[in-house]
C-alpha cells in the first residue's frame, strides 16, 4: 500500500511518477518465486515468512532481490533480513546505549543460536518484526551454503561492530545528537552502514558461481556502489532523522551554513533558502564523487537479473 506521502512526492515528480507507471505496466520479471519452488523455497513455511518480512521492510529491494536468478535471491533475501535487524536496532532509540550495544556486537552470532529473538524494541520501530522473527531467518541461513554464511556472517559482525562505534558516540554525547563532524567520518560511517553491504554482496555473488570469482577483490568499486546508495538516503531523511535525535550530515558541511541543522528550517534566518540549497547541493556533489565508480562496477557484471538488482536502487 502506498502511503498519502509517498503519492504526493510522486505527484510533485511527474517524470519519476511517469517512469514508475511504465515500469508497472511494461516491466515483465526475470523469474517468479512459485515458478521456481526448488530453489527459492517459497513452499517451505520459514522461508515464505522471510519473504513477507522483506515485502514489509521494502518494497523497492524486494522487487528486485526476488528477481535475482536460482538460489541468489533467497540468499540476498536472507542478508537483507540479517542486515535490517541490525539497522533496526541502530534506529531504535528507546534502547540503552549497553543493550544497544551488546545487540550490535552479538547480532552475528546469533545466528548460530537456534532460539534467541529480541522483542524488546521500541513501539515505533516499523521493521521490529525481524528481530521478533529471527529464529525464522536463523533457520534458513542455516540451510544455506558454507560459503554463503561465512560471508553474511562476517559482514553483519563487521557492520554490527561500526554502527556500535556511533551509537556510542551518540550517547557519549547527548547535548549534540549529531554522530558525524568530518567528510572522513562521514566516508568511514557509510562504509560501517553500506559499504559493507556491498563487499558482502560481491561474495555472495562471486560464491554462487554467476559472476567472477575475482569481484570480490573489488573492494573500492563495492564500497563505492553502497556509499552512493546510502548518502542519498541519508540527504533524503534528513528531516526524518533530526526530528529522532539523530544527524548524518556532516558538521564539515552543515556547518558552513548554520550554527545548528535544525536552523535549515527557520525561514526568520536572513538568506536560508540560499544556504539550504548550497548545502544541498554539497551533499549531492559529495554522493557524485562514488559514480564512476558504481559504473564501472556495473562493467563486471556478466548476469542481467544481478546487474539490475545492482542498478535500479541506484537511479
Amino acid at each position: 500500500m502506498v502511503s498519502a506521502k509517498q503519492v504526493i512526492q510522486l505527484l510533485l515528480h511527474p517524470t519519476d511518477l511517469r517512469a514508475l507507471i511504465n515500469y508497472k505496466i511494461w516491466h515483465e520479471p526475470l523469474r517468479r518465486l512459485e515458478d521456481d519452488l526448488e530453489t527459492s523455497r517459497y513452499d517451505q513455511p520459514t522461508m515464505k515468512r522471510c519473504y513477507e518480512l522483506l515485502d514489509h521492510s521494502s518494497r523497492s529491494f524486494a522487487m528486485v532481490i526476488k528477481e535475482l536468478e536460482a538460489e541468489l535471491g533467497r540468499v540476498v533475501c536472507i542478508f537483507y533480513l540479517v542486515l535490517r535487524a541490525l539497522d533496526t536496532i541502530e534506529d531504535d532509540m528507546t534502547l540503552d546505549i549497553e543493550l544497544k550495544e551488546k545487540l550490535l556486537t552479538e547480532l552475528h552470532l546469533k545466528l548460530d543460536d537456534t532460539e534467541w529473538n529480541f522483542t524488546g524494541s521500541g513501539p515505533n520501530e516499523k521493521d521490529k518484526a525481524v528481530l521478533v522473527d529471527f529464529q525464522v531467518i536463523r533457520h534458513e541461513f542455516s540451510l544455506l551454503a558454507e560459503g554463503y554464511r561465512l560471508a553474511i556472517q562476517d559482514i553483519a559482525r563487521m557492520m554490527g561492530k561500526g554502527m556500535a562505534k556511533y551509537a556510542r558516540i551518540a550517547a557519549d554525547n547527548p547535548s549534540t545528537d549529531y554522530q558525524v563532524n568530518s567528510m572522513a567520518d562521514f566516508d568511514v560511517y557509510c562504509h560501517y552502514v553500506a559499504g559493507l553491504v556491498g563487499e558482502g554482496l560481491s561474495r555472495l555473488f562471486a560464491a554462487s558461481g554467476r559472476e567472477d570469482p575475482e569481484l570480490p577483490r573489488r573492494l573500492s568499486l563495492s564500497n563505492s556502489m553502497g556509499l552512493m546508495l546510502q548518502k542519498n538516503n541519508i540527504m533524503r531523511d534528513f528531516a526524518e532523522d533530526l526530528r529522532d535525535g539523530r544527524l548524518f550530515w556532516p558538521k564539515d558541511i552543515w556547518g558552513k551554513y548554520v550554527n545548528d541543522p535544525k536552523d535549515f528550517w527557520d525561514d526568520s534566518i536572513e538568506g536560508i533558502e540560499e544556504k539550504r540549497t548550497w548545502a544541498l547541493n554539497e551533499m549531492c556533489f559529495d554522493a557524485l564523487r562514488h559514480s564512476l565508480d558504481c559504473l564501472n562496477y556495473l562493467t563486471l557484471i556478466k548476469r542481467q537479473s544481478v546487474f539490475n538488482f545492482c542498478a535500479i536502487p541506484q537511479v
